[in-house]
């Protein structure tokens, strides 16, 4: 299966050269790899090219968020008549054994639309993400495993609700059917739409824990309990309940309630500064009744 890769760069371009370099000591290195840089200000493309001559740089020209940026470089991977598409963060380390494992799952299924690996926080023990699972009545969107010693127990392949965008191996012609990224959700929820939309057209999500993933966890956005990734989180969860749960019997948003709670004292336990708490309001009144969808 001819893949080719797909990363988004912004101001972050020594966070890139991590990546690129673990690309090219892993099974990976034979694939194309196309970097996208989105827009950013600190002369990212000048440093990434010093360090890699040959690297493939697409220029969006400004910043198109998480989806947007994605989308750009994964419609120039199907144009390339790409089998398989793989977007891969660039805040993440790949091992030397990654891609085999995808593909042969992939190509073992033609109802297999998309596989993904098991992913551990940076410290290489924790998992982040062994698989994901939704209850879209009250936008709960579960990492399996998240924060457990990975001591065997994720070994198995498992059929997913969604797939993490941190790492996605797509079957490029599912791409081309189902569509790419809905770039209203902007930084965050997009793959857990496509997700779904692969799912209502007949795909199964797998993940595929023989092949790993190292994340070093939202260091573009500024870390789990910044603002601007709080607000992204929880403007998205509504639009996802507003587009695939049940909103109708949601108006007085009773259902909500103990998901809101939880979150507002979480971001209160840890943090406890009324930026973080107001971004949460603000991300649940935007999805509600600011975002189109």
């Amino acid at each position: 299966m001819r893949v080719v890769i797909v990363t988004v760069n912004y101001n972050r371009p020594g966070e890139t050269v991590e990546l690129i370099n673990s690309i090219k000591h892993s099974d990976l290195a034979l694939s194309e790899l196309l970097v996208v840089d989105n827009g950013s200000t600190d002369n990212s493309p000048a440093i990434l090219k010093k360090a890699f001559p040959d690297l493939r740089i697409l220029q969006t020209g400004q910043n198109l968020g998480f989806a947007g940026g994605y989308n750009f470089g994964m419609r120039q991977a199907l144009e390339r008549e790409a089998a398989g598409v793989l977007i891969i963060n660039n805040d993440t380390i790949v091992p030397s054994v990654f891609l085999e494992p995808l593909v042969t799952t992939l190509e073992s299924n033609t109802q297999i639309g998309a596989v993904a690996p098991k992913i551990y926080f940076r410290d290489g023990k924790r998992v982040w993400w062994a698989g994901g699972r939704l209850n879209l009545g009250t936008g709960q969107i579960l990492n399996i495993g998240s924060g457990q010693i990975d001591l065997g127990q994720f070994e198995s392949p498992l059929d997913c609700d969604y797939l993490t965008g941190a790492g996605v191996l797509f079957r490029g012609e599912a791409l081309k059917k189902v569509g790419l990224f809905d770039e209203r959700f902007r930084h965050t929820g997009e793959d857990v739409d496509l997700s779904i939309r692969f799912c209502k057209a007949g795909y199964r999500l797998l993940l595929v824990p023989q092949a790993t993933l190292i994340h070093k966890v939202s260091q573009t956005a500024g870390g789990e309990f910044s603002p601007f990734h709080l607000y992204n989180l929880e403007r998205a969860r509504i639009m996802l309940i507003r587009r695939w749960g049940y909103w109708v019997g949601l108006i007085t948003w009773f259902k909500l309630v103990p998901l809101m709670t939880c979150r507002f004292g979480s971001v209160l336990f840890h943090k406890g500064r009324r930026k973080e708490l107001w971004s949460l309001v603000k991300g649940w009144y935007d999805g509600a009744y600011v975002a189109s969808i």
